[in-house]
């Protein structure tokens, strides 16, 4: 089936403004991205074939996604998007910690964390991420 651009335009459209569609298309294109990757680490690695995906949670907007992240037969295959979102989440963790040491209590920090990502966190939570955030400084 060939679509006009327009149509496509459309589409994409429709799916943007449909409930977490945003996520959706964001998803597609990731998962879409990791596929390629995994395409030309396969052009490189000749003997190392498609193995399926495994799942792996991200922060959407606002919500969670799951993406399916191809494997390889032989494991060498990492897709460099993964590394993106680690950063990410290491980005998200030292916010946390920032803000625990400036003197936010935990549910101060929650909140904040909330309103800027749209992801709640408990007190126990933040409290365990800066008992571990800690650990990882010492």
């Amino acid at each position: 089936m060939n679509l006009t651009h327009a149509q496509i335009s459309e589409l994409l459209l429709n799916i943007a403004n449909s409930e977490n569609g945003t996520n959706l298309l964001m998803q597609m294109t990731l998962d879409a991205f990791m596929k390629s990757e995994r395409h030309l680490h396969q052009l490189e690695h000749p003997g190392d074939s498609a193995n399926g995906y495994r799942t792996r949670k991200a922060r959407g907007f606002g919500k969670e996604m799951v993406l399916k992240v191809p494997r390889t037969r032989n494991g060498t295959f990492y897709p460099v998007l993964l590394n993106v979102l680690r950063n990410e989440d290491e980005e998200h963790r030292k916010l946390i910690f920032s803000l625990y040491r400036r003197g936010l209590t935990t549910e101060q920090v929650s909140d904040v964390y909330e309103e800027i990502y749209g992801k709640e966190y408990s007190k126990q939570q933040i409290s365990y991420l800066m008992k571990d955030s800690r650990e990882e400084v010492s």
